[in-house]
């Protein structure tokens, strides 16, 4: 039996106005984004190096503007969950977090139970799946390297060239030139015999 304490916390949510200004910021943002340049920052940057503003503001400004006109953080995307969340899991009533009447009901008579407990083996079954599959691309990946390798020096390997050189009596011309030819293929990686 545990002796410790159950402590609710209520989080305060946004209201209506608030999540009307949210939205005007995004409408803004999405009417100065640029939709053929994915990082226009460096525009933003110049414009404000010739401003009065202090490095803290400038560095601000800038961050705000990559995360609402570039989109990185994905603004749009939590701005997006947090309507649809309202929308429909929050008690329009309530000014903190809270589930809807009809949904809280719903959760303490345990019509849910069921759907939660199925959707959570799904989940567990689709991680194991991503997991197997992360495993045999590792596994592909290592067996297709080691393949090319050994491929790379079966190549190497049909590559050795030996040249047979005949012997002859030559002059002292024809006998340099014969050994610059022996240099020239050594140095070529190929192997010289009858010299």
């Amino acid at each position: 039996m545990s002796n410790g304490k159950v402590i609710q916390i209520r989080q305060a949510r946004p209201d209506v106005e608030e999540m009307k200004y949210f939205w005007k910021l995004y409408s803004a943002a999405q009417r100065v984004e640029d939709r053929w340049c994915t990082n226009t920052v460096p525009g933003i940057a110049d414009a404000l190096a010739d401003t009065e503003l202090s490095r803290e503001e400038k560095l601000f400004l800038l961050r705000a503007w990559q995360v609402l006109v570039d989109d990185r953080g994905g603004f749009g995307r939590h701005l997006g969950a947090l309507d649809t969340y309202i929308h429909n899991i929050q008690d329009p009533d309530d000014g903190c977090v809270e589930y809807k009447p009809e949904l809280k009901a719903c959760l303490e008579d345990g019509l849910l139970f069921d759907v939660m407990c199925e959707a959570y083996t799904e989940a567990k079954t689709r991680i194991a799946e991503l997991e197997e599959s992360h495993a045999q691309v590792i596994h592909s990946r290592d067996h297709y390297k080691r393949m090319s390798e050994e491929g790379i020096k079966q190549i190497r390997e049909s590559c050795t060239v030996t040249v047979l050189l005949p012997v002859t009596d030559l002059s002292w011309e024809q006998q340099q030139y014969h050994e610059e030819v022996v240099a020239v293929l050594t140095a070529a990686g190929i192997g010289v015999k009858g010299d």
